[in-house]
């Protein structure tokens, strides 16, 4: 039992810096995949907001959410500026959830992994590999 707990704890640096890397690499595709998809993919996915009750300005909302996710993605994986740029995917991912809320379990079920991923990041922080901490001097 030993080889499994010893050093078991010691790791969340190293784990937080290989989720960050992956989680923020992929959402960063994810963002990117929605810019190339132009206007009309744009405007779909900025239509998630009339969910909340605003009925225009589609195009610009689209844009919003894949630069919030390109930005943070990248902001997540190097380490800087961390809980800003998962926060703003948090928020992204909200958005998302509601827009797919009615389209059966898998549809939803990605926005919601991905948003508590991110929410994760966002209460945990970076870890001490990151520019983050480099800057704090919690390194």
């Amino acid at each position: 039992m030993s080889l499994l707990t010893r050093n078991l704890f010691g790791n969340q640096d190293l784990g937080l810096l290989v989720y960050r890397l992956v989680i923020g690499a992929c959402i960063f595709m994810h963002g990117l995949a929605k810019m190339q998809g132009g206007e009309a993919t744009l405007t779909t996915v900025g239509s998630a907001v009339a969910n909340v009750g605003i009925h225009e300005g589609f195009f610009i909302f689209g844009t919003l959410a894949a630069l919030t996710e390109i930005i943070g993605g990248v902001l997540v994986c190097i380490g800087l500026f961390t809980r800003l740029g998962a926060l703003g995917v948090t928020i992204t991912m909200l958005f998302a959830f509601l827009f797919q809320m009615d389209n059966g379990m898998m549809k939803w079920i990605y926005p919601i992994e991905v948003g508590v991923g991110f929410l994760m990041l966002f209460l945990a922080g970076p870890g001490r590999f990151s520019i983050d901490a480099m800057i704090s001097g919690k390194r």
